[in-house]
């Protein structure tokens, strides 16, 4: 859900869940439309681009916010009011949402940390986060190796390109998942040292 203020998830919720969601759906729309336009104005300056053109030229992206805009306004009407009486209840018990948050970021810390910080970076990081980078990765990796028109001659070329790529992201997810066991770990003796 975009729309965090309660005011203007009341302001929408008060025309009733067919028009709210109507709203919803306009506001997603014409906020992506504004933003599109602006890339588009800027695109168009420095490249000397049509601006029609430039603006057209994101026709799958216009299609996938389209879809993305009518599945969250189908939702955003019951979202909105669970959403408003999860506030109400953590109003009663004197909690905020961002107590909710460091009381779940503590639980699952003190879960995760039982594994140690070798196999949280080799094992989260390194496999699971490094094979998520290796799509984009190559991707980035096969637009640098492309222009020197031997593309894989032979098999091995091929293998070392792959073999490559896996190691960038193993390493990188490691890196990725060291610091972030170095943040998480700050974050969570920050909230569980007690400070009289």
């Amino acid at each position: 859900m975009i729309i965090r203020d309660k005011k203007k998830l009341l302001w929408f919720l008060r025309f009733g869940k067919v028009k709210a969601c109507v709203f919803y759906f306009i506001f997603i729309i014409t906020i992506y439309a504004l933003v599109n336009t602006i890339f588009a104005v800027i695109s168009s300056f420095f490249t000397g681009a049509d601006l029609l053109q430039e603006i057209q030229t994101n026709e799958l992206l216009n299609y996938f916010v389209l879809v993305y805009a009518g599945y969250m306004s189908w939702h955003f009407y019951d979202d909105a009011v669970e959403r408003l009486n999860n506030d109400q209840k953590l109003k009663q018990r004197n909690l905020t949402e961002e107590d909710i948050k460091r009381i779940a970021f503590t639980k699952n810390w003190a879960e995760t940390r039982k594994k140690g910080a070798v196999a949280y970076c080799l094992y989260d990081g390194g496999l699971i986060a490094g094979m998520l980078l290796l799509i984009p990765v190559s991707f980035i990796m096969f637009s640098v190796v492309a222009p020197s028109n031997r593309l894989f001659d032979e098999f091995k070329d091929l293998t070392l390109f792959i073999g490559q790529n896996i190691i960038i992201c193993y390493v990188a997810g490691c890196i990725l998942y060291s610091l972030r066991w170095t943040y998480n770990e700050r974050k969570f003796t920050r909230l569980t040292t007690f400070i009289p």
